[in-house]
């Protein structure tokens, strides 16, 4: 559940250098400035398809898992994260038809199954386990500091003014749909509206704070 394969984090400081020559109340203005910051960009966490209704008789155990469609990515991003059309990528299970006597039906499936295939209620889908990966992390902090000396009050007196940004950019990190992970009710119907839909943020909205620090 918590496989993340790519994961890369980088904090840096970079001193901006100052002036040489300038002195007094200009030189004082331009010197002393950083620069820092912590980015990282990762991949999302998996989820699984699922089908509600427990039609599998598994007394509540998450294996009612639906059927992927070959070649169809579900990941469509954002809010709505397995798309408009959250059911495109994904079927109820299927069977032979010649295996049509010892099926379940789905009569809400809202369409035909494949040619020469029936629904099947009471068999396991091909979609696995946390097949489907959640939305990506991309998220910048960042500092602008400035450090101002003080030597006639002593060798290490130092007035530091902060200005710190979580999340710079308001980028919107969206947690995977695991609260609305459940494809299709036990008819095989969609499950509701909300079906692939993102409820939390993995970060904060973009936060601001101002800080002063004297150091000697």
């Amino acid at each position: 559940d918590f496989d993340v394969p790519h994961n890369l984090v980088a904090s840096y400081t970079w001193d901006i250098p100052s002036p040489r020559n300038l002195s007094g109340l200009l030189g004082a203005a331009i010197s002393g400035w950083e620069v820092g910051g912590i980015a990282q960009v990762s991949n999302g966490t998996p989820f699984t398809p699922l089908i509600g209704g427990d039609p599998l008789g598994m007394m509540g155990d998450a294996f009612d898992i639906a059927n992927r469609v070959p070649g169809c990515n579900p990941a469509h991003g954002g809010f709505n994260y397995l798309g408009p059309n959250p059911a495109k990528c994904f079927t109820p299970p299927t069977a032979p038809a010649s295996f049509a006597a010892q099926c379940a039906d789905f009569p809400g499936a809202a369409t035909p199954p494949p040619s020469g295939q029936v629904y099947c209620g009471n068999l396991l889908g091909n979609a696995g386990r946390n097949s489907v990966i959640g939305p990506r992390i991309v998220n910048f902090d960042m500092s602008l500091v400035k450090n101002t000396h003080v030597p006639r009050i002593s060798e290490s007196f130092n007035v530091q003014f902060r200005v710190e940004a979580f999340n710079i950019f308001n980028h919107a990190n969206f947690n995977s749909p695991v609260a609305h992970n459940v494809i299709f009710d036990g008819t095989g119907a969609l499950a509701d509206s909300q079906v692939g839909q993102a409820s939390s943020t993995a970060t904060t909205s973009r936060q601001m704070q101002v800080a002063l620090k004297l150091a000697w």
